[in-house]
This record gives structure tokens, C-alpha cells and sequence, in this order.
């Protein structure tokens, strides 16, 4: 089975478009939805990620994130697996690159990956979500960006601008981030985001 493997320097690897809907066919740094996280790194590496784990409000998922020194092509990958779970088997899987008060540039990135990415779907249909970002409850800080749903799962691609105030609370900042989901994690973002 060939894989499609989505890069900052926007090279895709096309596979055929029966294929394409395969959300496991798609990868971020090799890495695929329903993998072994063990496959990519080192008990070590992801124990010392663990240390800095955040989990989703019911502790159902954790996200683990690595930083660029062991990565290629993106400054940061987070994965998504279940606490507990042996084998730290992936249901999301997200790659971003730093984009610090540069707006406009990350939005030029992020309609060149678009386009890509359709392309590949062979232009299945997205949805466009401008929204403010949920960690930020002043709600200045805003996402802009489209969501692919496909049959077993869901590709976000977005832009994240933190407001000033937040930025210089939280230490955050702003980036490009293109997000593979499986479908069970889908549905649980989908479920806890109607819950607010």
C-alpha cells in the first residue's frame, strides 16, 4: 500500500484517488493514523515527552508532542493516544510550523496546501472554519482554516493567530498546522466541542 506523505516544502507523493480516502494512507513525518508511536521513536523519547503529556477534559486521549531536533520537516509533531495503551498506538497525528506574527504568510502556506491536498482527494469537498481558538477565553485569539471529512476520519489544515495578551501569557505562538484524524478521535472532538 503506497502512502501519502504531506511536507513543509508542500512535495507530495500522489497515490490513486481510490485509494486517497484511506485516512491511514496519509502520513506526517512517516508517521500515520493507527501506527504504533513505537514505530517512530524510542520508549525513552516518548517517556520524556510524557512528562509534558496534556490530556483532553475526560483523559480519554493525551496528546505527546516532539520537537524538532528528531523531526524533518516540521518544527513540532503531536500525536494523539490513549493513557495506558502498551503499544501507543496513534489517533491523530498533527505536524506544525512556526509562523511568529507572520499571518499573511502562513495563510499563502496554507492555500498552497490546500489546493494540494484536494488535489489528492481528487477535490473532495471541504468546509472553510474561521472561529476563535478555544484555549483563548477572551476569544481574540482566532483559527482560520478547512476541514476535509472523509469517510474514516478527518485533514484539518489551519493557521493559528494568538492575540498579543495571550501570546505573552501562555508563551505561545503562532503556526501552520495540518492535522490527520481518525475517526474515532473525530468524533470525540466533534462530541466535546458541542458539549461548550
Amino acid at each position: 500500500m503506497k502512502k501519502i506523505s504531506i511536507f513543509t516544502l508542500l512535495i507530495f507523493i500522489f497515490i490513486s484517488s481510490s485509494n486517497a480516502s484511506n485516512i491511514n494512507d496519509f502520513q506526517v513525518e512517516e508517521i500515520s493514523v493507527g501506527d504504533s508511536l513505537l514505530k517512530h521513536f524510542s520508549r525513552d523519547e516518548i517517556e520524556k515527552s510524557k512528562q509534558e503529556i496534556s490530556y483532553y477534559s475526560e483523559k480519554k486521549f493525551g496528546v505527546l508532542t516532539f520537537y524538532k531536533n528528531s523531526l524533518k520537516e516540521y518544527d513540532a509533531v503531536s500525536v494523539t493516544v490513549k493513557p495506558g495503551d502498551p503499544n501507543y498506538k496513534i489517533y491523530s497525528i498533527s505536524g506544525r510550523i512556526r509562523y511568529d506574527n507572520k499571518l499573511s504568510e502562513c495563510k499563502n502556506k496554507m492555500k498552497i496546501i490546500l489546493k494540494d491536498i484536494s488535489k489528492i482527494l481528487n477535490n473532495a469537498k471541504y468546509q472553510k472554519e474561521n472561529h476563535p481558538h478555544h484555549a483563548d477565553t477572551s476569544g481574540k485569539s482566532l483559527t482560520h482554516g478547512y476541514v476535509f471529512y472523509l469517510e474514516r476520519g478527518a485533514i484539518d489544515l489551519y493557521c493559528v493567530d494568538w492575540s498579543r495578551e495571550y501570546e505573552s501569557k501562555s508563551k505561545s505562538v503562532d503556526f501552520l498546522s495540518l492535522v490527520i484524524h481518525s475517526q474515532e478521535m473525530r468524533e470525540f472532538l466533534v462530541k466535546m466541542f458541542n458539549k461548550k
